[in-house]
């Protein structure tokens, strides 16, 4: 089983491969600051990362000396950055790196659906009905002898699925309040 830091690791180096390193450590920078992470109770007393192109440069050739290192200080900095690193990356790659980590451990990571606006009878009832499919198809080819990775896929498809209900209940609390 490899380390969170190693898994986050490999997700950044294989997401280098479709846009540069400057960007990456941009956005990760943009996240930082945006999240207020360098305010943290247990942030490090000297900010990790500078304000967006305040230092690009510096910021790039930072990012990627914790991120390549093994240090203890570069991976403290690294897990300082973690969740600007998760928004940074794309979401289905996000996921990935999560479950990779997550599911040897027995664990299952699922992520929020934000394609449609909370106000969108139309859109919400869709994508509750592709995630409640995606869970039903998942489940209904399991078969008698599935593998762990199998099952692990099928829980996924489950929890996304009951997920996508929450901003259906929400909308339908919200026309109950407002026909009140």
């Amino acid at each position: 089983m490899l380390s969170l830091k190693s898994v986050m690791r490999n997700a950044i180096e294989s997401w280098r491969c479709e846009v540069s390193k400057d960007f990456i450590a941009n956005k990760v920078a943009h996240y930082y600051y945006k999240l207020n992470l360098h305010y943290e109770p247990d942030a490090p007393k000297k900010t990790i990362l500078k304000v967006p192109g305040a230092d690009d440069a510096n910021n790039s050739q930072n990012f990627w000396r914790y991120n390549e290192r093994i240090s203890a200080e570069a991976k403290a900095n690294i897990m300082d950055l973690l969740p600007a690193i998760l928004l940074s990356l794309p979401q289905a790659r996000s996921l990935a790196l999560l479950n990779q980590f997550f599911n040897p451990l027995g664990f299952v990571v699922a992520g929020k659906n934000g394609e449609c606006e909370p106000k969108d009878r139309d859109h919400l009832l869709a994508s509750m009905n592709k995630e409640t499919s995606e869970a039903v198809t998942a489940v209904l080819l399991l078969g008698k002898h599935a593998t762990l990775d199998q099952l692990r896929v099928a829980l996924k498809e489950l929890v996304e699925s009951k997920e996508s209900h929450n901003p259906m209940l929400s909308y339908i609390e919200q026309e109950i309040t407002t026909r009140s």
